[in-house]
């Protein structure tokens, strides 16, 4: 397993999303916006810590 790979693991997610976060905006050119705003948004939503009382 590759480091980056573990790294998407750790944070539950999947590779490619990790990749597109980690995106220089010149690579992201062939992206419409629209699709780079649902990527952002998912990614958001992948990252969102469980809402508990118990976390610290």
């Amino acid at each position: 397993m590759t480091a980056i790979q573990s790294i998407a693991n750790a944070l539950g997610m999947p590779l490619n999303v990790l990749i597109f976060l980690a995106a220089d905006p010149i690579e992201l050119t062939g992206i419409s916006n629209e699709l780079k705003e649902k990527l952002s948004r998912a990614a958001l939503e992948l990252l969102r810590l469980p809402t508990t009382d118990n976390l610290f």
